[in-house]
């Protein structure tokens, strides 16, 4: 499965600039708690074009001052890596001291020099997993369903999120500090689209592909191929990996909350009440990190892609028909760990 954003990630995603700029505060105390150096190494794991977190960087480096900085963007090479590249110059502009590195790669390997990070970032993006543990049948998303099926990806996630914590205490030296901002799954069942107030997402998602599946414009094998690779982990997931014994000798647990962002899209609309807007702009937001599960699917089967457009303009056309029913409510743990 083909992990991606959509070209113009950032224009189409202002929900989560938002979550990531909540995260503000976290950066604030770890910086107040570094100790002063003559340059930093700051790293933004999964950065997709940049433009999500420009303004936090910004935030941060102000507040560096005139130290040197090196700071590195990592996120995969199918991304939108010349939009990355304008964004992190835009930054280096900005301050004379910042210098500025584009890292393609997965963060499922060592994207830094060991003992070389003094801050880090992870926003919106290790939810994603190393590969898909299994196939779903009766959902898109494994945490809409139980059984055997959801343990899978249960288990790889906790498999995956162990990994990643090793690979990133091989990176920070002692005394860095590292900001997750990870798309979670809250005690009350809430997640990515689902605030028990309005239609869930993916539900809706779901609903639609299956209908273009009867239709007959997708095939048995692009139905049933179409999952996203992705999970979204719970408190006890997270404190499942933090408190493994050699984690717990590589980092210290400093601040970990779980904050529900509400929709952008859905605020704008409560208040100027315009559906045809509201219907397009959360539609678009959806598509820009979901369409790659799909049009993955369709391509490795050989099909045609038309479904893709069938998919959100249904979406669409469901959201402008019932607006106050429709929104993508976000669900973050915030985490900050130092590296011990």
């Amino acid at each position: 499965m083909s992990i991606s954003m959509l070209a113009n990630y950032s224009l189409e995603t202002l929900g989560a600039k938002f979550c990531i700029d909540n995260s503000w505060p976290l950066m604030v105390s770890a910086l107040d708690s570094m100790p002063d150096k003559k340059y930093y190494n700051t790293m933004d794991y999964g950065a997709a074009d940049g433009g999500t977190s420009l303004e936090l960087w910004r935030r941060v480096f102000q507040k560096l001052g005139h130290k040197d900085i090196y700071h590195i963007a990592n996120d995969l090479p199918a991304s939108d890596l010349m939009m990355l590249s304008k964004n992190l110059n835009r930054l280096s502009s900005e301050f004379e001291s910042l210098v500025v590195f584009m890292q393609p790669g997965s963060f499922y390997k060592h994207v830094a020099p060991r003992a070389s990070l003094n801050l880090g970032l992870a926003a919106t993006t290790m939810h994603w997993l190393s590969r898909m543990p299994g196939k779903l049948t009766e959902h898109i998303q494994a945490n809409k369903v139980d059984g055997i099926q959801r343990k899978a990806f249960r288990k790889q996630s906790l498999n995956d999120f162990n990994r990643l914590l090793d690979l990133r205490a091989w990176e920070f030296e002692v005394g860095g500090q590292f900001i997750l901002v990870d798309l979670a799954q809250d005690e009350a069942g809430h997640l990515l689209g689902n605030n028990d107030k309005d239609r869930d997402m993916f539900d809706t998602l779901f609903d639609i592909w299956t209908e273009l599946y009867k239709a007959g414009e997708i095939s048995k094998g692009v139905f049933d191929n179409a999952a996203f690779q992705n999970y979204y982990r719970t408190d006890e997931d997270v404190w499942h990996v933090l408190n493994m014994p050699h984690h717990r000798e590589s980092w210290t647990v400093q601040e970990m909350s779980t904050k529900i962002t509400s929709c952008p899209y859905r605020s704008k609309f409560d208040l100027d009440g315009n559906a045809s807007e509201f219907s397009e702009g959360l539609m678009k937001t959806i598509r820009s990190w979901s369409e790659q599960t799909f049009r993955t699917s369709i391509i490795e089967h050989g099909e045609n892609l038309a479904a893709i457009n069938r998919l959100f303009e249904e979406l669409q056309k469901r959201i402008l028909g019932d607006p106050y029913k429709y929104s993508m409510d976000y669900v973050h743990h915030y985490i900050r760990l130092i590296r011990r």
